[in-house]
C-alpha cells in the first residue's frame, strides 16, 4: 500500500470539503445581504 495515494485521496476530500463550506459560507452572506 502506497502511503502517498492515500494521501493524495485524503486532499481531495479535503478539497472538496472546503470547496462545500466556502459555498454555504456565500450563501448566507448572500442570504443575510438580502
Amino acid at each position: 500500500m502506497k502511503t502517498g495515494n492515500k494521501k493524495q485521496e485524503n486532499d481531495v476530500e479535503f478539497d472538496q470539503i472546503v470547496k462545500f463550506l466556502n459555498a454555504q459560507k456565500a450563501v448566507m452572506d448572500y442570504a443575510g445581504l438580502n
